[in-house]
């Protein structure tokens, strides 16, 4: 306001030259004021137009960033689940070795293999499922079996097919017998397969 005052007692009249005719004409200190006032809020209005625009640009880069991170975490999720068929083969496989092969050199090479692809599932957050002797969760197990006989809870007595999860959320579910288990002092959330490699 100071600089407002200023100008009134500097200016009486100011002759400003027309861009289009080129004739000079007197404009009253009142009206150039107003002009001032009028391109200074103009300007503020622009200069706020342009803080909401960069804001609004980042927000859109992040979106696009998360977006971004989605699809790659898709895209590795479905190359793992493409590849835990070949981790249950080499599974079975290396299980049911008869024991007078188990120290030739090829069955440590297919030893050494299956240890290689999960340290590459490892490296990805995959872990594998235990699910004999704990409670049946149909978010992580899927029942191809039920014991009609079952009393109590259900439980997760025999496993198909092998459940696996990725940074806590499943990757695939194992496929599994329902039904009870003798309450010999088994703690429903204590694992008790006894096939502890993966």
């Amino acid at each position: 306001m100071k600089a407002n005052e200023e100008a009134k007692n500097t200016l009486d009249d100011v002759e400003i030259e027309n861009p289009e005719t080129g004739v000079e004409t007197e404009i009253e200190e009142g009206v150039l004021v107003t002009l001032l006032e009028r391109e200074r809020e103009r300007s503020e209005k622009l200069a706020d137009d342009l803080l909401r625009s960069q804001a609004e640009l980042q927000n859109y880069r992040r979106r696009m960033e998360q977006k971004q991170d989605e699809v790659r975490a898709r895209a590795v999720e479905t190359t793992l689940r493409k590849l835990l068929p070949v981790a249950d083969d080499f599974h079975r496989a290396l299980k049911t070795l008869p024991t007078e092969v188990d120290g030739n050199s090829w069955a440590q090479g297919f030893r050494l293999i299956e240890s290689n692809l999960w340290k590459t599932f490892e490296s990805e957050g995959v872990t594998a499922m235990n699910s004999v002797g704990k409670l049946f969760d149909p978010a992580r197990h899927e029942a191809v079996v039920f014991d009609e006989t079952t009393t109590g809870n259900h439980m997760v007595v025999e496993e198909f097919q092998r459940g696996y999860l990725i940074q806590d959320r499943v990757l695939r579910p194992a496929m599994v017998k329902v039904g009870s288990i003798a309450s010999d002092g088994v703690d429903e959330e204590q694992h008790i397969d006894t096939d502890s490699n993966q």
